[in-house]
């Protein structure tokens, strides 16, 4: 059961923030809560006003300034970090796109290399 911040529960009463007339769209109402398993049309309401808010604080963090100085910058990453190191242990690859054709070089993803022993001669210990 989720409960609200406005809601306070006395007893056996229950007592609500407010009370409203809104005009809402049925269908989109309906597929919110069956999508995030809503019971009340309350809940889905309270829930998107909370995501709203969380996007609105999220953007006032980005648009604050920055005020590091370049010793805590350097103080933020790990002593050992080398970030070269790093894009040269990656596997190049096609990011974010697929060229219309592959270099003329190129062996299929599930090419075996060409030193690779047959499967009855490969160690299984």
């Amino acid at each position: 059961m989720i409960i609200f911040p406005l809601t306070k529960i006395l007893n056996c009463h229950t007592v609500y923030g407010m009370k409203m007339t809104m005009h809402i769209d049925e269908d989109l109402l309906k597929n919110v809560m069956e999508y995030y398993d809503f019971v009340t049309k309350t809940e889905a309401v309270h829930a998107a006003l909370l995501e709203l808010d969380r996007r609105r604080r999220y953007d006032e963090l980005l648009n604050e300034p920055v005020e590091w100085g370049e010793n805590e910058l350097r103080d933020s990453v790990a002593p050992g970090y080398d970030p070269i190191a790093m894009r040269v242990a990656e596997s190049s690859g096609y990011y974010g796109h697929f060229p219309q054709s592959k270099p003329e070089n190129a062996k299929p993803e599930n090419a075996k290399p060409e030193n690779a022993k047959p499967e009855n001669e490969r160690r299984t210990d």
